[in-house]
């Protein structure tokens, strides 16, 4: 999550009965960030809710890779927009660290173009599009001269794959 929700996550968990308690790992009770020692000391085990931003997420890939190895566990990635380069550092981890599990991808903010969804479907359903090429091929009908998408293509199909293992809800 990002660094300013994750006192939020932990107390509004904490705050439901039966919940089986909820840490913010990367930062200690006054929200001050704690160094990769520091957080390797937090019983998580004791835990049932890990909260924490992405970049500790990131530089501790490794560990709770190892951690969580004979485990079953659901990832969330609040505000799951800052998934949507395929590129990054933090969806490989993300694509790595939820490889075969279940994941949870909440956001509130809107796609701006159908290039938006290539993201969230890779993640949810990864044989729909063998690549981000294929994804172009199929869905790409216009390029400009820059080769960004100016007109799209088959986008019937795109919304289905798009809610394939996904709910749409609104606040209406």
């Amino acid at each position: 999550v990002p660094p300013i929700l994750v006192p939020q996550w932990v107390k509004w968990i904490n705050s439901i009965t039966n919940s089986g308690g909820a840490v913010g790992y990367g930062r200690d009770k006054d929200g001050k960030v704690q160094g990769p020692a520091l957080r390797k000391s937090v019983p998580l085990r004791s835990h049932r809710f890990w909260i924490m931003s992405y970049q500790v997420f990131k530089n501790d890939l490794d560990y709770l890779t190892k951690l969580l190895a004979d485990k079953t566990y659901t990832t969330l990635v609040d505000e799951a927009q800052g998934l949507k380069n395929i590129s990054s550092r933090l969806f490989g981890a993300v694509f790595t660290f939820a490889a075969g599990r279940h994941l949870l991808l909440p956001t509130g903010t809107e796609m701006n173009n159908p290039s938006d969804a290539y993201t969230y479907i890779k993640r949810k359903t990864p044989l729909i599009y063998r690549s981000k090429a294929h994804f172009d091929n199929i869905h790409v009908a216009e390029r400009d001269f820059f080769e960004n998408p100016i007109r799209w293509q088959n986008t019937e199909d795109l919304h289905r794959n798009l809610y394939l293992q996904s709910l749409h809800r609104t606040k209406e």
